[in-house]
């Protein structure tokens, strides 16, 4: 384990402790969440290191390196991925021309896949060797290991769905991510936002903190620094309304409920955490934000 010092988003050296959390997922050990005491970024501290992280990913059932989990919770995941892929496609369609794609954390490769089938040039990256290897099958694209491979190249758009929170050190991420963006290029990052309804409900229940494999813990403001430390700016900001549905339902199952009554209070409470959103302007479970260059 590795434990940070200083904030990695202002490097303040004023830390404090504020939730311990389970890995409900996998491991069942606890970890805590740290928060900055000058900007209020939260992190998982102490976190694994690089080469412990890969065991944290183990289970052939982590939804997002797989095509073929099992269950009520990962068949609602593929039902809210198959209708996500085309809003996103319809949201790129309307936001730029353009046609080159990368989709950086792209796990099994179906963003890629759908992309490439309406006529997109895609690449993706992938650091998990089965995931990459999956992803290659998927969408019939080149998939790299790290950005180290793709130093020439420059993409119309960049998407990150809910990949910054996994990598050590997003500002370095998000640099090099803003030097393969071409000039009128967009940037999507899909985030969970811990100063949601639901996150603030569940708790260390929350599952959306899923810890260590989330590293980072993000709310706007947040994105607004990473932004200004990286040389863009942010053009766009979307709530994603089905993730709290999602979210909940499995923080009821992290609760101990069964599967029928994790789906009706996940579905209820996840509403409820919407309409919160809605009226008081509140963040939603996940946010997207869009961002361009500034030079």
């Amino acid at each position: 384990m590795e434990n940070l010092e200083q904030c990695p988003l202002c490097k303040n050296r004023g830390l404090n402790t504020f939730l311990n959390v389970p890995d409900h997922y996998l491991t069942k050990e606890v970890f805590t969440l740290t928060r900055c005491t000058h900007c209020g970024f939260a992190f998982t501290n102490p976190r694994p290191n690089p080469n412990e992280l890969g065991r944290y990913y183990g289970s052939s059932n982590y939804i997002s390196h797989s095509n073929r989990a099992r269950g009520l919770v990962p068949a609602l995941y593929y039902l809210a991925r198959s209708i996500a892929l085309r809003a996103k496609r319809r949201m790129i369609a309307r936001l730029t021309s353009g046609k080159t794609v990368l989709d950086y954390g792209c796990g099994a490769g179906a963003f890629l896949a759908h992309m490439r089938s309406c006529g997109y040039t895609v690449e993706g990256v992938e650091p998990g060797d089965e995931a990459r290897a999956i992803a290659r099958r998927t969408a019939s694209c080149p998939v790299h290991p790290s950005l180290a491979d793709l130093t020439q190249h420059r993409f119309d758009v960049i998407t990150l769905w809910h990949v910054l929170e996994h990598v050590p050190d997003p500002t370095q991420t998000l640099l090099q991510l803003t030097s393969l963006l071409s000039p009128n290029g967009i940037l999507l990052i899909a985030v969970p936002d811990v100063s949601s309804w639901d996150s603030q409900h569940y708790g260390s229940l929350w599952a959306a903190l899923d810890v260590p494999r989330h590293l980072s813990h993000f709310r706007p403001r947040d994105l607004h620094h990473l932004a200004g430390q990286s040389g863009l700016r942010l053009a766009l900001t979307k709530r994603l309304w089905f993730d709290a549905l999602y979210i909940s339902m499995l923080s009821e199952r992290y609760a101990g409920r069964g599967p029928i009554p994790a789906l009706v209070l996940g579905l209820a409470k996840g509403t409820y955490s919407n309409l919160v959103a809605l009226s008081t302007g509140r963040s939603t479970s996940s946010m997207l934000y869009v961002l361009k260059k500034t030079h």
